[in-house]
């Protein structure tokens, strides 16, 4: 295990003896207290380590304690790898035995919340049944004819597991007289916002208007509403399909006409 590997499960481990939510000061003296490791612990290796947990969504910044940062669903899956991983050079005896205990916790959490997110929807949530299977019917020779994006989304549409998601939001127009917005070929048809998260759609809609994370402004400024009759199909993924399934749906509807931000 290399160095910033190690960094990545120690911050882990430290924020969840925190209740899983703590600034990043309180994470980095936690962790010199409880001396898990054999090495003193570098401040910059640990802001590195945290700042890369930050960028791969394994933390979140909190929506009610702006200083602090949070453990993401995504986080116990990395900390199963990293645990399996582990040099035992690195470590102290205490911090073996705290490994083992968060271990066993992550591996708990993550087959209970895999479970429920495999859980079946009910179909109609967003359709009939009979269009659902219409719009599947009609995405599979979309993906014969043309290849991407369509084959893409239908990937997606037929997976189903994973964590990832994603959504669309309604922007009001007015954002199409910011600077570098290109309006749709149909310019009746609404102006949209495409994203992928690893949280519920509902609260990282909340956290664009929350000004957290919200990248350019487009939703804090101007999102009005999701549209899940535009992305409910293809939810949930896993993480790199998910990436790839942004980008094509981005792709979808601007071939149909909307006015389309995001979708990096």
């Amino acid at each position: 295990m290399n160095q910033s590997s190690l960094f990545q499960l120690f911050v882990l481990i430290s924020l969840i003896d925190l209740q899983e939510q703590a600034t990043p000061d309180a994470i980095f003296a936690n962790l010199m207290k409880s001396r898990y490791l054999m090495t003193a612990v570098d401040r910059d290796a640990f802001d590195d380590a945290l700042n890369d947990l930050l960028v791969a969504e394994h933390l979140a910044w909190s929506s009610h304690h702006p200083d602090a940062v949070e453990v993401e669903y995504s986080a116990y899956g990395l900390l199963r790898s990293l645990c399996a991983d582990i040099s035992l050079a690195d470590v102290s005896p205490h911090g073996l035995e705290r490994i083992k205990e968060v271990q066993a916790y992550a591996d708990e959490v993550f087959e209970e919340e895999a479970e429920a997110i495999n859980v079946p929807q009910e179909m109609g949530a967003w359709q009939t049944r009979s269009e659902i299977e219409a719009a599947l019917l009609l995405e599979k020779k979309r993906a014969e004819t043309f290849g991407y994006p369509y084959d893409i989304l239908l990937q997606a549409r037929e997976t189903k597991q994973g964590n990832r998601k994603v959504y669309v939001v309604l922007l009001d127009n007015e954002v199409r007289n910011r600077r570098r917005v290109k309006t749709g070929t149909d310019p009746d048809l609404p102006t949209v916002y495409v994203g992928m998260t690893s949280l519920s759609i509902e609260a990282r809609f909340q956290n664009h208007k929350n000004n957290h994370q919200a990248g350019r402004g487009y939703v804090r400024d101007y999102g009005l509403r999701l549209l899940p009759t535009l992305y409910e199909a293809y939810n949930p993924m896993p993480y790199k399909l998910a990436q790839q399934a942004e980008a094509a749906l981005a792709e979808k509807l601007r071939l149909e006409g909307y006015t389309v931000l995001g979708g990096h």
